[in-house]
């Protein structure tokens, strides 16, 4: 008898860490008892994002690109069409990629979490785009995560303790983070979002390069192995992606 309560404790146990691990898009959100502080202190215009902000993407990032005419899932074309994007953006100027990049990211932030206001959306996307830039990230990814793991919130926390925007995993990663970050010291920090896309992207970074720089991979990884999540956010890509292109394409 003390040999089955010993079996069936250790199965609860593995089943909690399992359960924790892998539900990734469940959580918990706190309430704001006021409205986020924006993160720049000037407002947008196009005078004030004009400038080198966004870079073409990474050109080893690159895949074949499948053929249009046959019946090809957007999941397999989602994060493999660099070029085609950066044809489409050849033909822009800087700014226009830049505006182009920064409303594309800002629209799908919004659709997602509504109690963000446009300003709001517009500070989130040029940071993701900065942040992503810094770790030589796709920030249409970024973005396309950040949705799907959050709903765009800043204060999201998960039942298996994720953190913020992108759910960074506090108590697996805190130690690495106290000694690249001294100023990011608790959980609590990770609300903050340049703090957490500052971890989240670097994360994501090590995940790209462990998966030979496999878009789905990457996410799995980042997502300890969550196939629906890696889809959600796959399909969101390809459709952010779509909208990025059309802005280009529009005279």
């Amino acid at each position: 008898m003390r040999i089955i309560w010993t079996l069936a404790a250790a199965f609860a146990l593995f089943a909690s860490e399992a359960s924790a691990e892998l539900e990734r898009y469940d959580f918990a959100l706190q309430r704001q008892k006021e409205t986020p502080k924006l993160l720049f202190p000037k407002s947008f215009s196009a005078d004030t994002l004009s400038g080198d902000i966004i870079k073409p993407l990474p050109k080893p990032e690159a895949r074949v690109v499948a053929d249009k005419k046959k019946n090809v899932s957007p999941l397999s074309l989602a994060g493999n069409r660099a070029g085609e994007i950066e044809t489409a953006e050849k033909r822009c100027s800087v700014q226009k990629r830049n505006d182009a990049k920064r409303k594309s990211i800002a629209t799908l932030l919004k659709q997602y979490n509504k109690r963000l206001s446009d300003a709001q959306a517009q500070e989130y996307a040029v940071l993701i785009i900065q942040v992503s830039d810094k770790f030589k990230q796709n920030p249409l990814l970024v973005a396309s995560m950040i949705v799907n793991e959050s709903s765009a919130r800043r204060d999201a926390v998960s039942r298996g303790g994720d953190y913020g925007l992108m759910q960074v995993r506090w108590r697996v990663h805190q130690k690495k983070i106290r000694k690249q970050y001294p100023d990011i010291k608790h959980a609590k920090d990770m609300f903050n979002p340049k703090n957490n896309l500052l971890v989240g992207i670097e994360i994501l970074s090590k995940c790209r390069e462990r998966a030979d720089y496999d878009t789905r991979g990457a996410i799995l990884y980042y997502s300890a192995g969550n196939k629906r999540l890696a889809d959600k956010v796959l399909l969101s890509l390809y459709n952010l992606e779509n909208s990025y292109m059309d802005r280009l394409s529009r005279g």
